[in-house]
């Protein structure tokens, strides 16, 4: 297996010529010029300084990102927010399949969104990261086509405000993942169902969730009526 295959390349070098300026000065230029052999050295880089080359793995694709991809795929977004990014392992896999979707990134760990702003200044201009509460969204009615809260509502205490601001700020669509059975994570402080969340939608202006069942998980997305 070769390293494309065990990688996403792009996005791993992206990574470490934004947390180490002198790999982005061994290697310059866009991202898309860079030939198997310098995305390699920057890989090899990076190891060797011991950034955290790992989340950019590709190990067994998880069925709830292949789902989100295929419904992101389906609906495709002019513009996506997405909610909670995290360490990006939505994300990731997202800057593959769509490298030119704009993507605005949110969260509310400082070193999360530090490690997305090296992703940046390392090459992937798609994405612009900030740090921000999801009850308190700092963005105008409509401005995303869709909104992506993967694995994010179940953690949220005001879930009637936070689905309030998600549906305010998305034009047309809202993907959501959360957990379908009782799991050991301390921080799952709901446990969701279509039932629960339908009204919450609904109320804020969103119509029907169309809900899938995908391991441990359900997958909704719900359209502006």
């Amino acid at each position: 297996m070769n390293l494309a295959e065990r990688y996403y390349l792009q996005q791993a070098a992206a990574y470490v010529r934004g947390e180490l300026p002198l790999a982005g000065e061994q290697y310059p230029g866009a991202l898309s010029s860079l030939d198997h052999k310098a995305l390699a050295g920057l890989l090899q880089i990076g190891k060797e300084n011991g950034l955290k080359i790992y989340r950019f793995k590709k190990s067994r694709p998880l069925p709830r990102i292949n789902k989100t991809i295929g419904i992101l795929r389906g609906v495709h977004p002019s513009s996506l927010l997405d909610i909670g990014t995290g360490r990006g392992v939505f994300l990731i896999p997202f800057l593959d399949i769509f490298p030119n979707l704009p993507i605005t990134c949110i969260d509310l760990l400082e070193h999360r969104v530090r490690a997305l702003h090296a992703l940046k200044r390392g090459g992937m201009q798609n994405i612009n990261p900030l740090m921000m509460d999801v009850t308190k969204l700092n963005f105008k009615a409509q401005q995303f086509d869709a909104v992506t809260a993967l694995e994010v509502l179940e953690h949220i205490a005001d879930l009637a405000q936070a689905v309030s601001e998600i549906c305010r700020v998305a034009k047309q669509h809202v993907l959501f993942s959360v957990p379908s059975k009782e799991d050991d994570n301390p921080e799952h402080i709901h446990l969701l169902t279509p039932e629960q969340l339908q009204p919450l939608f609904s109320q804020n202006g969103f119509g029907k969730i169309k809900v899938s069942h995908v391991h441990n998980h359900l997958i909704g997305l719900v359209a502006r009526v």
